[in-house]
């Protein structure tokens, strides 16, 4: 499962590189590494998609996995 996780992060940074005028792969990589507690990587790929112009929502996003405390530090 772990590959899989590596291997479809590689296909949207390459996605990502060859097609920089698109927003939909910066929005799955973002929304993968945020499934698997990537919160930081998250931010950064969505960053991208609103950098490319992308929905206003990605920046609610944004906020969200910014403002949002791991799991550890919840109470």
């Amino acid at each position: 499962r772990h590959g899989q996780v590596d291997r479809a992060t590689a296909n949207y940074r390459e996605a990502l590189q060859a097609n920089p005028e698109t927003v939909r792969p910066a929005i799955e990589l973002g929304a993968l590494l945020e499934r698997h507690g990537d919160r930081a990587g998250a931010a950064a790929a969505l960053q991208i998609a609103l950098d490319r112009g992308g929905p206003a929502a990605l920046a609610e996003r944004i906020q969200a996995l910014r403002a949002a405390k791991p799991e550890a530090e919840r109470p």
